[in-house]
């Protein structure tokens, strides 16, 4: 099953506002370890995710990403 998580941020004082985190990570993906990733955004926050999933348990070779510039 696939799912989707979109997460899109630019105003720290929206209620809706999040930090991919190891916390917000593992309650979107509990399971987290066992899956593949795909993920696209800026440089900076790519690294700081794939330094959390790795943390959480996610091989590195089940990491995939596109970065793009701001």
């Amino acid at each position: 099953t696939l799912r989707v998580h979109y997460i899109i941020s630019e105003n720290q004082n929206n209620s809706d506002f999040k930090v991919i985190d190891r916390q917000c990570i593992s309650a979107l993906v509990p399971d987290v370890s066992s899956r593949s990733i795909y993920m696209c955004g800026p440089s900076g926050l790519m690294e700081s995710v794939k330094i959390n999933l790795i943390n959480l348990g996610v091989n590195n070779n089940r990491i995939f990403y596109e970065k793009f510039s701001l």
